[in-house]
């Protein structure tokens, strides 16, 4: 409400007597906090207050549709420099996951990393993953790595939590059904990525990413495996390897399966996750039929 030079309206005009009092030199004893939505950097409040050096923080508010991740991701980034922080690129995807939109978490999450981990050079995933506990939807994601990485044991752990953090196990079930599917989705194009770039390993994957020409670009623009991160590329390259190209389509036919199964038995959704889980990983559709 600062309004314009030539406004003489109470507020206004009490704002740019602050203005002034603050270009002045606040004394050395007393701390002036102001807080306030709204602020513009074009007004004499600000400016007052940038040239006297004064710490300003400027909080947007998150856009919860679309790209949140992208937000946070890039907060966790940004706080994590300020910190001297290096954490690894599987660390900061996962502790997107664990704070999710609460962007008040990263501080106090970080502070953790920090104290656990003083001294390393280089932070991973394995050197949070027990510090930094999130909600259902970091379960999801850890069953969707865990599936990927064929370890039976974590995917039966993430069910657990899943199974016990929800209060409606049909939808959370559902949701993990539709999150995988397009986990091994990736998986699949990231498979298909390398035989038609003609890469043999993983290593191989996130070098080509790193150094994308824009024809390359253009080839493959079709793949959205091409548009990740290639150290999440490289990660998922190196599930797409533990798996053949049939069993990842068999897999994806295998969620399908689930989901329906789920909205048409009674059967119990631990069992049908844990028969799912040992199917996939297995390679064994029978397992899931019960035989």
């Amino acid at each position: 409400q600062e309004g314009k030079k030539t406004d003489n309206a109470p507020i206004p005009k009490q704002f740019r007597a602050l203005a002034e009092i603050i270009s002045e030199d606040v004394p050395s004893d007393i701390i002036l906090i102001i807080s306030g939505p709204g602020i513009d950097s074009r007004k004499s409040l600000f400016k007052a207050c940038k040239g006297q050096s004064a710490d300003i923080h400027s909080f947007k508010k998150l856009q919860l549709t679309g790209k949140w991740k992208d937000q946070i991701t890039a907060l966790i980034r940004q706080q994590a420099r300020d910190k001297s922080l290096n954490l690894q690129h599987n660390a900061i995807e996962y502790l997107t996951e664990v704070i999710g939109t609460d962007a008040g978490r990263i501080h106090s999450e970080l502070e953790k990393v920090a104290c656990a981990c003083m001294g390393k050079e280089s932070i991973s995933l394995r050197d949070i993953s027990d510090i930094c506990v999130g909600n259902s939807s970091t379960a999801f994601w850890a069953f969707s790595n865990a599936l990927g990485d064929r370890n039976l044991k974590n995917t039966i752990n993430a069910i657990e939590k899943i199974l016990h953090q929800t209060k409606d196990p049909e939808a959370a079930v559902m949701g993990l059904l539709h999150q995988t599917a397009g986990h091994f989705k990736l998986l699949l194009k990231g498979k298909l990525f390398m035989q038609m770039a003609n890469l043999k390993s993983p290593d191989q994957v996130q070098q080509f990413l790193n150094s994308i020409s824009p024809a390359d670009k253009e080839k493959f623009k079709s793949n959205e495996f091409t548009k990740l991160h290639p150290f999440r590329a490289l990660n998922l390259a190196k599930n797409a390897q533990k798996y053949t190209g049939q069993e990842l389509i068999e897999a994806i036919k295998l969620f399908t399966e689930t989901n329906r199964t789920l909205v048409s038995s009674p059967v119990s959704r631990r069992l049908l996750l844990e028969r799912l889980a040992t199917a996939v990983i297995k390679g064994n559709k029978k397992v899931l039929q019960g035989s």
